[in-house]
């Protein structure tokens, strides 16, 4: 999935997926056009972190993924 449809689905911005992935919470693969892939499990991960944030987690509380 791209990082439009994952926030759709996530509720997520865009900034906010990109801010987790260069946080290395997240590791999608790079498609040749440049574009990162996203995984069903890469969703499910966002869906957690959206929880823990709305329980007022630091990302340093998220090493647990």
């Amino acid at each position: 999935m791209l990082v439009h449809e994952v926030s759709k689905i996530t509720g997520l911005t865009k900034k906010a997926i990109e801010y987790y992935t260069q946080k290395g919470l997240l590791t999608p693969p790079i498609l040749e056009n440049g574009y990162r892939n996203f995984s069903s499990d890469d969703v499910e991960k966002l869906n957690k972190i959206s929880v823990l944030r709305k329980l007022d987690a630091t990302i340093q509380e998220f090493t647990i993924f």
